[in-house]
């Protein structure tokens, strides 16, 4: 059991660019500082029980507000970072983009180091040494607790996967990025848990991970969970190192937007709920209880076993083509993913009473703009967010994420807020959606369709 009996800090910046001469006159420039007054990164030294020193980072927000408990983001290196020098492991990956935009980061950031020969699953020396650093700094700047957040990459992404699954009501959302999950008890209880992962890797980055991925999102989705997963094209370039997908994470403001929304609490207060799985293979293929409605034998919509919802144009012809579906939820979220071939744009038309809607576009970004609109008179109401409409991928999957309550569509886009409006029109609506496309846009696919009433 790893407990505290001694503390240290010193300015990590100052170290890295001051002279060994003048180390000493900084040490004792900066010691006589009261704990958490320094912004910047901060070095600290953690003596466990049996007196072994484990030096770490913190990085102390430049606007950290008085009186208010700031969010705490926890950063798990990779193994090129294990070792005990204390600041070797903030040179990669968050550290960079962090101390570029330091002076309006939000986060209090704890950046642990593993030991050599040590990993950070949770019952390793690295996890519990992590878990015990979170605390700590937890009470040295009076974070929120509500808003703990995990992140890591590499063998700190699969540590990332671990710890979230072993301290359910520590981390309020994870990061993982280019790790190796597992995928079984690990999946069930981030599940039940309701923590909310937004996951990174590269297609190309081995067998062996990506198959990893693929099965932990799949089985997230079998119990329930409705994950954020991002593969990115690692075609896009021959000299690209296949294993970063954390410039991708890191570098996107939609990452810290996306964590900042999410809560311990809601997670709590959420437990027991589902989303539920829609537009399967069985919904297409008539069978009773069947959810798909306006499909003709010709109509050329097909689901595949796995879920992927698509068009086929010499199927269903040279015409403009519509997929509905009908549920009993009044206010729900609905999320689904979406991939761009050789089609640019699609419309999901949210229906009214008597047989107007609003309809949301989503284009890709070359194309055009999108937005959303009355239905069928084309009348048009709101622009998407710029950044987020620009933050679609083309060829890779797209996470959508949309909640209805009462008057109010809020659209996120791999975590992007793409809009947010209410509309009387809204108040009128019956419970279904469909999905559009012109014969110019068939190139689109759909797939993992799940819904789950919003609470009132």
């Amino acid at each position: 059991m790893l407990g505290i009996v001694g503390l240290a800090g010193v300015n990590v910046a100052a170290i890295l660019i001051a002279s060994p001469s003048l180390r000493s006159e900084i040490y004792n420039a900066y010691d006589h500082l009261a704990t958490g007054n320094r912004p910047g990164f901060v070095r600290r030294t953690y003596v466990d029980d049996e007196g072994a020193e484990h030096r770490y980072v913190v990085f102390v927000p430049y606007n950290l507000p008085k009186n208010e408990q700031p969010p705490l983001l926890v950063f798990l290196h990779g193994y090129s970072g294990n070792g005990d020098d204390g600041v070797q492991h903030i040179h990669e990956c968050l550290g960079p983009p962090l101390w570029e935009s330091r002076g309006v980061f939000p986060f209090v950031v704890l950046f642990p180091q593993c030991p050599a020969g040590s990993n950070w699953n949770a019952d390793d020396v690295a996890g519990q040494l992590g878990m015990a650093l979170v605390e700590q700094t937890q009470q040295e700047y009076n974070t929120d607790p509500d808003r703990v957040y995990l992140t890591g990459v590499s063998s700190g992404g699969s540590g990332t996967w671990s710890l979230a699954s072993t301290f359910p009501d520590v981390f309020a959302a994870a990061v993982p990025i280019s790790g190796i999950p597992a995928s079984g008890e690990s999946a069930r209880k981030i599940a039940e848990s309701q923590k909310p992962i937004c996951n990174f890797f590269v297609r190309g980055d081995g067998d062996r991970l990506e198959a990893a991925n693929h099965q932990m999102q799949t089985a997230l989705l079998g119990f329930g969970a409705s994950p954020l997963f991002t593969e990115v094209d690692g075609t896009l370039s021959e000299t690209w190192w296949k294993h970063n997908a954390w410039g991708v994470a890191y570098r996107s403001p939609a990452t810290y937007s996306w964590l900042l929304n999410q809560r311990l609490s809601n997670n709590i207060a959420n437990r027991g709920e589902r989303f539920q799985r829609i537009l399967e293979h069985s919904d297409l293929a008539g069978t009773a209880g069947s959810a798909i409605t306006d499909r003709p034998a010709n109509s050329g919509w097909s689901v595949s076993d796995e879920g992927l919802l698509s068009f086929d144009p010499i199927t269903g012809g040279d015409r403009d083509t519509s997929m509905s579906y009908d549920t009993i939820l009044r206010d729900y979220e609905l999320h689904f993913e979406f991939r761009y071939e050789t089609g640019r744009q699609f419309e999901l038309v949210i229906a009214s009473d008597d047989g107007t809607g609003t309809a949301l576009q989503i284009a890709e970004p070359e194309f055009g703009s999108g937005g959303i609109s009355d239905f069928p008179s084309r009348r048009f109401l709101q622009m998407p967010e710029p950044a987020a409409q620009r933050g679609i991928y083309r060829e890779i999957w797209n996470d959508v994420r949309i909640r209805l309550q009462g008057d109010q569509l809020l659209v996120h886009v791999n975590g992007w807020k793409l809009h947010d409006i209410q509309l009387d029109a809204l108040l009128n609506r019956s419970s279904g959606f469909s999905i559009n496309v012109s014969p110019k846009d068939t190139g689109i696919q759909w797939r993992h369709f799940r819904i789950r009433a919003v609470k009132s």
